[in-house]
């Protein structure tokens, strides 16, 4: 008897958490970059973003995501050395035009130290109006 309540109670909880999830489905937002600077070890990326920002973590993911595509891009080059990538958000090209960011930027280091190679957030300055 015991056996048969335990499998009930699992069963409609299994059944209330399983309605309970309504996953958004991803989104594929196409971003510019209107700007791509390497100077010695640093790597400077001015991206706009076109479309409308629903909250700092979708601006979180957005910024990782390019940090994330620009070091594929330069892995050969960068090797291991230490670099600082720079991702500097605007909403628009006209924010872009007067060097107004309106999204912050995102600071990272490439290859910090031998035991923490790779992408490194060093300072987050994102903006979420």
């Amino acid at each position: 008897m015991k056996k048969l309540l335990y499998a009930l109670f699992i069963s409609f909880i299994v059944i209330g958490l399983a309605s309970c999830s309504k996953d958004k489905e991803p989104i594929d937002i196409t971003v510019e970059v209107v700007s791509e600077i390497i100077v010695s070890n640093h790597i400077e990326v001015h991206v706009v973003v076109p479309v409308e920002i629903t909250s700092i973590d979708e601006l979180y993911e957005i910024a990782l995501s390019i940090a994330s595509q620009t070091y594929e891009k330069h892995f050969e080059m960068i090797e291991t050395n230490r670099y600082m990538m720079k991702i500097v958000l605007y909403s628009s090209s006209a924010d872009y035009a007067i060097e107004a960011p309106s999204y912050g930027q995102i600071l990272f280091i490439i290859n910090d130290t031998v035991t923490s190679p790779g992408l490194t957030i060093g300072q987050n300055d994102l903006i979420f109006e």
